[in-house]
């Protein structure tokens, strides 16, 4: 999301020659630094777990000089949309463009980076349906799930599958979240959101 203490973890990674995807709510990094935490509790995380985020680091959003550091070293910028509330059928055509094709100029205007891919907030079906696909079809190479699976076995780039874990989780749901039960868990929802390419694909822009 963009957040302030992913510098620690790009820098990190940097060190041991390892590069990152980091995604970008522009509208989150625009808004004014006293606003941030605010927008951040309502746009993007309402529930924080403050024994691990209590700092201002971790509710504010990185600067677009930050963010121009971050790709220096080597890591990658994409959309995570414009202000983390994309909702699948209820934009209009205007804030669709906004929120999908704006957020990319927007990135690349300010941090100078090539911004190639796209996640949608939260669950994917919930926030992109297949007019969102098309014009993210259009505008990016990649678009990142929120749903996890093998990226080996059906290759597409506009369904990268990955699976999602949380700072403050115990070793056994990490473990949990990254092995094959949690994959089986979501193959329904990730049959309806394949469904939702292909139309997509079929209907054009």
């Amino acid at each position: 999301d963009g957040i302030k203490n992913n510098m620690h973890a790009a820098e990190i990674l940097a060190v041991r020659g390892i590069k990152a995807l980091f995604l970008i709510v522009p509208g989150f990094v625009d808004c004014p630094e006293k606003e941030q935490h605010d927008y951040f509790i309502k746009n993007i995380r309402p529930v924080i777990n403050t024994s691990i985020d209590h700092l201002p680091e971790d509710t504010t959003a990185l600067s677009w000089q930050e963010l121009q550091h971050i790709s220096a070293m080597g890591h990658s910028l994409g959309s995570h949309s414009c202000t983390h509330t994309l909702v699948a059928g209820k934009f209009s055509r205007e804030e669709l463009e906004k929120e999908i094709i704006a957020s990319k100029k927007r990135i690349t205007e300010m941090s100078g980076a090539t911004v190639d891919s796209f996640c949608g907030p939260n669950n994917s079906l919930m926030s992109c349906g297949k007019m969102e696909m098309q014009l993210i079809k259009q505008e990016y190479r990649y678009f990142l799930s929120t749903f996890p699976g093998s990226n080996a076995e059906n290759k597409n780039p506009l369904f990268v599958k990955r699976s999602n874990v949380e700072a403050f989780w115990m070793e056994g749901a990490f473990i949990r979240a990254i092995g094959n039960w949690d994959r089986k868990r979501w193959q329904h929802q990730r049959a309806a959101f394949e469904k939702v390419i292909q139309e997509a694909a079929a209907t054009g822009s």
